[in-house]
């Protein structure tokens, strides 16, 4: 599985809602689930990242002889909308967001 996929979705951009309707059909009665655009990649399938909501707990790696570019740190535990980031989700956020990664660290570290 690509480390991009939605995992709400499972790259489907869609997520059943909670929504049960009533209907027939040639006499039957059936209860269907209505689908609704996934919030947390808005609909693409594609994992995206609200950075205002992450919040970065520890990083690890930091060699302070590496000063300015600290290259070897990395997010050890990070939280996106509450909820603990998987491995695959750090590694996302590192390789497409790797500026606000900086500037946390640095925020981190002073």
């Amino acid at each position: 599985m690509s480390k991009d996929i939605c995992p709400s979705c499972n790259g489907t951009g869609s997520v059943v809602g909670d929504t049960y309707t009533a209907s027939t059909h040639d006499g039957v009665l059936r209860l269907e689930q209505a689908l609704e655009s996934c919030d947390d990649c808005h609909a693409t399938g594609k994992l995206r990242f609200d950075l205002k909501e992450v919040e970065i707990l520890s990083f690890s790696g930091v060699d302070h002889s590496d000063h300015p570019d600290y290259s070897d740190a990395f997010i050890e535990e990070a939280l996106y909308k509450g909820k603990e980031m998987t491995e695959d989700q750090i590694d996302l956020l590192q390789d497409k967001h790797d500026d606000f990664v900086y500037d946390k660290l640095m925020a981190y570290m002073f």
